[in-house]
């Protein structure tokens, strides 16, 4: 079916006609030199021909990921936004024999993926819609209510109105239905450069960092969602793309002619260079349409004045100086995944970010016993090992039952990010307990090579305050001892405390390497905390005299638990 298109959009430009056209031509002359110009195929045909039949990075084994994370089975009704050739839903069709809705802009793409989806005999599966998905022709013929899941890959980037096309995905969707997006995210301001190559050449006039997406995506009326960092492995796709054209300068130019090699080049070249320069990055994104709730429906935590909390946080400082920060956070109504690095020059990756009602999957993995502990990201490729080199417990005065907090300052752990290993010290802290509804706190933990470890925090759970200031003193002049502060208090940039009758202030400066910021909030919106994080260079000072000069990582959280 096609919708009819405003006259401006056809004939193509020629950059358009470059970026476009070349891809048909290349498969017909890839099919011919297979000696399959014509007749029936094999979907196995359609795989061999990689980045010819699927546009998006890492190809069919991105569509696997989306079946994996939509649970796609016979059953599922799906609609596929920007689906170019058909690559990804012949795919994903041949491995679910789920039926699948296409929506493609330009009619020559539809035209040549009704044309193989039938060579491969998957037609009765797959039904293409030629049109622009945000007008009103096409989002008549897409009935609301009407799928079990959507997938998009790397084609929201090109649509400006972001409010919009999510708007037209969640009516599309079922109750419980699923949206799985791959997409471009700025890392955080563009550069004006930046912005001008992305509207020029990559046709991408706004690209939101991932907190802005979330909030595009909370605005429509997703829940669940769940943000996943793809930058590192996108980065060295896109840089082993543009080698490989080079490498392959002769044979493309007989494939498709020196001007769409010269322009392909170029292109891809530009996509690298952007990705090297940290200025964007790859994520993708699941979120849920979630059920109509009951008027006055809330969780039965929210009566109460306490709720029952789960919580495991670690931190890194690593050989390189870059830090590894990661949570799991559980209540009644929530459960929070979230991993973030960053270094210290600015550049930093949100890698997991996710509150579930009921988690999908296991996104980070722990183990944590008998002074050795582990603990696996497998959507970010990280594995971390590491042993507790100290260990402190003490109660929260407004925990019901005096359950006591675990505190492991000192961590010593080796960290595996694909090919690279690196050493690192690290921090982790366990509670458990049933908490006042109200809270707030600001924490801090500092690492001073020469001298030892703070950890300090400044709190109120309902009505109680709580307050400490501890110093690991690790100098190897000095036997390891743990010195309590007393007096001790926060302030924007500092934290005080005296400790054997010296003034201690551990300073962190006003400049940032860089933060990191989340709203744990759940479906009933009966629950929502922000949370901050900061990684920081710090100081301390005993009696106005500095002893050390290290990094930090500060933590605060203010809001409600339910």
């Amino acid at each position: 079916m096609t919708i009819s298109q405003p006259a401006k959009q056809y004939p193509l430009s020629k950059d358009e006609a470059l970026i476009y056209d070349w891809r048909i031509h290349s498969i017909r002359q890839a099919l011919k030199q297979k000696g399959k110009a014509t007749g029936p195929l094999q979907i196995f045909d359609l795989q061999e021909l990689d980045h010819l039949d699927q546009y998006h990075y890492f190809g069919t084994k991105a569509c696997d990921r989306a079946i994996d994370r939509l649970a796609l089975s016979p059953n599922s009704r799906v609609l596929d936004i920007g689906s170019g050739i058909g690559g990804p839903a012949r795919y994903i069709s041949y491995k679910t024999e789920c039926h699948i809705q296409c929506v493609e802009l330009r009619k020559n793409f539809n035209e040549i993926a009704q044309e193989l989806t039938q060579r491969v005999g998957l037609d009765k599966r797959i039904q293409y819609l030629t049109g622009n998905i945000l007008s009103p022709q096409v989002i008549d013929a897409l009935l609301p209510g009407s799928f079990d899941s959507i997938i998009s890959f790397l084609s929201f980037l090109h649509i400006e109105n972001r409010d919009k096309i999510l708007e037209i995905c969640f009516s599309s969707l079922k109750e419980n239905g699923l949206i799985y997006i791959e997409d471009y995210v700025a890392n955080g301001p563009l550069p004006p450069e930046v912005k001008t190559t992305l509207e020029e050449v990559v046709q991408s006039s706004y690209l939101p960092t991932r907190e802005t997406y979330r909030n595009h995506l909370e605005r429509v009326g997703f829940g669940d969602i769940c943000f996943i960092d793809l930058t590192t492995g996108w980065k060295r796709w896109v840089k082993e793309r543009y080698q490989k054209l080079l490498q392959s300068k002769e044979e493309s130019i007989k494939l498709v002619g020196e001007d769409v090699y010269e322009h392909r080049s170029q292109f891809y070249q530009t996509i690298s260079d952007l990705f090297q320069s940290g200025n964007i990055g790859g994520s993708s994104i699941v979120a849920k349409k979630p059920c109509v709730p009951k008027i006055n429906q809330v969780p039965d935590t929210y009566l109460s004045s306490v709720t029952p909390v789960y919580s495991e946080q670690y931190h890194f400082f690593l050989e390189d100086g870059s830090l590894l920060a990661l949570r799991y956070f559980k209540t009644g109504t929530i459960e929070h995944y979230s991993a973030w690095w960053s270094d210290t020059k600015g550049y930093s990756l949100e890698l997991i970010n996710t509150s579930e009602h009921q988690r999908s999957n296991q996104h980070i993995s722990i183990t944590n016993n008998d002074g050795t502990g582990s603990i696996c990201l497998p959507e970010a490729n990280i594995e971390i090992q590491f042993q507790v080199a100290a260990e402190f417990t003490w109660a929260v005065p407004a925990e019901k039952n005096h359950r006591a907090v675990i505190h492991q300052p000192k961590l010593l752990c080796t960290v595996y990010t694909g090919d690279r290993t690196q050493k690192g010290i690290g921090y982790c802290k366990i509670y458990q307990g049933d908490y006042p509804k109200f809270w707030g706190y600001h924490f801090v933990h500092a690492f001073f090579p020469d001298y030892g470890i703070v950890w300090s925090a400044e709190a109120t759970f309902g009505q109680e305050k709580y307050n400490y200031f501890k110093l690991l003193n690790t100098s190897q002049t000095e036997k390891e001892i743990l010195l309590n502060g007393e007096d001790s208090y926060h302030r924007q940039t500092s934290a005080h405390a005296r400790i054997q009758d010296k003034i201690h202030h551990f300073k962190f400066d006003n400049n940032a390497f860089a933060t990191w910021s989340s709203i744990l909030r759940n479906q009933t919106s009966t629950m929502e905390s922000k949370l901050c994080l900061e990684y920081r260079p710090a100081i301390l000072e005993i009696d106005n005299q500095e002893v050390g000069e290290g990094i930090c990582l500060k933590e605060s959280c203010f809001g409600t638990i339910t």
